[in-house]
């Protein structure tokens, strides 16, 4: 956990705008959910990976006070990686999850989701109840097509897989970015990303000194 920490301090540092509007988002696997949910909330736990965001404030208070509608797309990059942006929409505030689709724990993630589904978990820092939003399964019909085995191969080195998440990031900051064509353009955007296990640790090793990167 605390290499993620270091791996969302160093990919964050690269954005500078919207400081409070970015964050780390976080994937767990069935098991993980076991150990870290089920001693709180034993009703909340299933067979499902959780995807995890973390809340502005203004967007917290908008998903209290307003439905919460949730969809999502598939952006590629010229570069071939695919990101999967799972846009949430309150009154005028707009959550996007951005997650890297890159390393074997994406994939597994994507091969349960498109079976069973997952959970989404949003927080937000000094709340002690999230919101959770159970069973969704609309990504399916976004991955239908998608060769998981293949696609979710990096293309990159873990350095510009950084790079290009930060720049993704900084995109999807922009609330006349359009996410989803379905939602409509928000006033006010906050962005989660979310990267797997294996690719954190592999830029941790990268940006250590002795690699020259």
């Amino acid at each position: 956990m605390l290499q993620i920490a270091d791996y969302g301090a160093k990919l964050l540092s690269h954005i500078a705008i919207a400081a409070d509007k970015l964050s780390l988002g976080l994937l767990m696997d069935p098991e993980e959910v076991v150990r870290t949910v089920a001693p709180r909330y034993p009703d909340a736990v299933s067979n499902r990976w959780w995807v995890c965001g973390n809340l502005h404030r203004g967007m917290f208070a908008a998903a209290q006070a307003a439905p919460l509608r949730h969809l999502g797309k598939v952006i590629l990059t010229p570069q071939g990686t695919k990101y999967l942006v799972l846009a949430q929409q309150a009154g005028a505030w707009q959550h996007r999850l951005m997650l890297q689709l890159a390393g074997r724990q994406m994939r597994d993630f994507l091969a349960a989701s498109l079976d069973i589904g997952f959970e989404l978990s949003l927080g937000c820092a000094g709340e002690e109840e999230g919101l959770l939003v159970q069973d969704c399964r609309f990504v399916s019909a976004l991955l239908g097509e998608m060769d998981l085995q293949r696609e979710t191969v990096p293309r990159m080195s873990p350095h510009l897989l950084r790079k290009e998440a930060c720049m993704v990031a900084s995109s999807l900051l922009s609330p006349s970015e359009v996410c989803v064509e379905e939602l409509q353009v928000p006033h006010h955007v906050c962005v989660s990303i979310v990267a797997s296990d294996e690719l954190v640790a592999a830029v941790m090793e990268s940006d250590r000194p002795d690699q020259g990167n």
